[in-house]
């Protein structure tokens, strides 16, 4: 990954494109390039500040949730998305306050 911070803008922007997914195939499009990316800030840095790998998690988790590959535990798409997107700011933060 060459530049961490460009990569969480890219995550933020495919977060969004999540409120709007018509189909199966865009859902599933959506959720395997989220995938891979967040699956890459957890690969690229070993030495996470405190919480990193739990804000990794949460974006995670709330992302496979508002595509249909996770639970909801009830809540709806748009508590998910307001969630996830936290959970990517602090990663974006994270990231910047780190060099």
């Amino acid at each position: 990954m060459n530049d961490r911070v460009l990569m969480v803008s890219k995550l933020e922007n495919l977060l969004e494109l999540t409120l709007t997914v018509k189909n199966d195939f865009e859902r599933a499009a959506l959720y395997g390039t989220l995938y891979a990316l967040i699956k890459e800030f957890e690969e690229e840095d070993t030495e996470y500040s405190l919480g990193m790998g739990e804000n990794i998690e949460r974006a995670r988790w709330h992302i496979a949730a508002i595509l249909g590959y996770d639970i909801t535990n009830e809540h709806d798409d748009k508590m998910h998305y307001s969630w996830a997107l936290g959970a990517i700011m602090d990663i974006r933060e994270s990231f910047t306050k780190k060099g």
